[in-house]
């Protein structure tokens, strides 16, 4: 079924079925925005953990694979950027990364993802 074949009916539920899974995943960035945000004040506070870097990458990772489905490019992009950096720290061979650059790509990743909930869930 390549999407042509949908009655009216059917596309209107696969509509309102798209919606709510959005809905749904707006409704985990809250979650996700705190977070961040707490994983930058404890690192700029007390300076590079491993855990908190391999949980930023994990979140990252997540937004880099879900934002686009839910046609949030731009959180998508701001994520893949976080990632990008670090991966580097979490997978072999485990590069130690500088704190200024944790702290900038996190501090992106945070404020996309409020823009994001701004313009889509807040506002």
């Amino acid at each position: 079924m390549d999407g042509t074949d949908l009655s009216a009916g059917q596309t209107e539920a696969l509509e309102k079925h798209l919606m709510a899974l959005r809905q749904k995943f707006l409704e985990t960035l809250a979650q996700k925005e705190e977070e961040v945000e707490e994983a930058v004040v404890t690192l700029a506070a007390y300076g590079l953990d491993k855990e908190i870097v391999a949980r930023l990458y994990y979140t990252a990772h997540n937004l880099v694979g879900m934002a686009p489905m839910h046609k949030f490019h731009g959180l998508a992009e701001v994520a893949l950027r976080a990632e990008t950096l670090l991966v580097k720290s979490v997978m072999p061979p485990h590069v130690i990364l500088e704190l200024d650059e944790v702290l900038i790509v996190s501090d992106d990743l945070a404020e996309e993802i409020r823009i994001t909930l701004d313009v889509h869930l807040r506002g």
